[in-house]
């Protein structure tokens, strides 16, 4: 065990070599930091947005029907998770997170476009508004969780899977930084046109960078994740005698041999069938 770990920076450092592992980071990164600035950075502007397209008021029938409002754009947000959750397996977590951009990037786009006749429509801009909030949580935030443990391979998963999420908190920062000083400066409009043209470019960069449909849990990957599996359980049953063997004494029989070894390939079939349920499952 102490010589597995003395190899893993080892291995490490031979796979980072990869030059399409670069390429992968970029498709796995820079989505989530465009992402996270359009998603942290929106989380504060709703008031905002509200006020500008409902018409801003301080009596106390409008504040109601702003919280009203906010609380359904929030509120719309949430099947967004789960229905991500029965169709990410059906059609993979890079072309959902690009159904989601894509229609981020329309509504925004058009709210944008239109901002300044929106407020004779708020019921049409408010539709638009939780589009780019439902799709958000549909596609790009629950995507850009997934695909890192999913893209790279066992020696460099956590750490560019770090990297990328560091991507996503770095981007967290700008937005919350950059959309109130930004909104006073060039209009509530001009913002959401930005989001619009920063969702169209998560578009392009997933669709470069990301392989595949978003997952390398190919049939050979699978196979290596078996292998793996069946390593680390030998390396274990290694100190209690052997993985998959049964001690037995010299003079014992034949027939005792081959029952304790048809028990062993038994319970090893168990054992991986139920491995490979379990990774069909999360993976």
């Amino acid at each position: 065990t102490i010589e597995h770990e003395d190899r893993e920076p080892e291995k490490f450092w031979q796979s980072i070599k990869d030059p399409s592992l670069l390429l992968t980071l970029v498709g796995t990164a820079l989505p989530w930091l465009l992402f996270d600035i359009m998603f942290y950075g929106n989380n504060l502007f709703i008031p905002k947005v509200i006020d500008a397209v409902m018409g801003q008021s301080s009596s106390p029938a409008d504040i109601l029907q702003e919280t009203r409002d906010d609380l359904f754009l929030k509120s719309v947000s949430i099947p967004g998770y789960i229905i991500a959750i029965f169709v990410i397996q059906k059609i993979g977590p890079k072309k959902l997170q690009l159904i989601g951009f894509l229609i981020m990037g329309l509504a925004y786009s058009l709210i944008g476009l239109f901002f300044e006749n929106l407020p004779n429509y708020p019921l049409l801009a408010l539709f638009l508004y939780s589009l780019t909030f439902l799709f958000s949580n549909l596609g790009p935030n629950s995507t850009t969780f997934v695909m890192p443990g999913r893209l790279f391979k066992e020696e460099v998963r956590s750490s560019m899977s770090g990297l990328s999420g560091a991507a996503g908190k770095l981007g967290a920062i700008m937005g919350t930084l950059a959309f109130d000083p930004m909104s006073k400066e060039y209009g509530v409009g001009f913002i959401l046109m930005i989001c619009g043209s920063i969702s169209f470019l998560s578009f392009f960069v997933t669709l470069a960078f990301v392989p595949g449909s978003g997952s390398l849990l190919s049939k050979d990957d699978k196979s290596d994740e078996g292998s793996t599996v069946k390593s680390l359980l030998g390396e274990c049953c290694e100190e209690n005698g052997g993985y998959g063997e049964v001690a037995v004494d010299d003079d014992e029989n034949e027939e005792a041999e081959g029952g304790a070894a048809r028990k062993s390939a038994e319970g090893e079939g168990k054992l991986f069938k139920g491995a490979n349920k379990f990774t069909k499952f999360w993976c």
